[in-house]
């Protein structure tokens, strides 16, 4: 797995590629929370080019997902179609 990371002064937009392994999943969910914590309300993450993400990689998301709505934030997935709702 790999993650690119760009911000701007509004929102923090991530691609995630390869497969993503429970192994893989802390390190993704901190990554996300400590852009919450720097005071972005706003994550985009682009999951295009996942080849592999299991149920255990879908709860990170919901979870991550939730501390943004608690703190006025919002969380996007989106692939080639579009916005997820996960």
């Amino acid at each position: 797995m790999s993650v690119w990371v760009t911000t701007d002064n509004r929102q923090v937009y991530m691609n995630v590629s390869g497969d993503v392994f429970v192994e893989h999943l802390n390190f993704l969910e901190q990554n996300m929370l400590k852009h919450l914590q720097y005071g972005y309300r706003r994550i985009v993450v682009n999951i295009n080019n996942i080849g592999h993400l299991d149920h255990d990689g879908i709860h990170v998301f919901q979870y991550v997902r939730e501390k943004m709505l608690k703190h006025g934030g919002e969380l996007i997935i989106e692939d080639e179609k579009g916005k997820l709702a996960i």
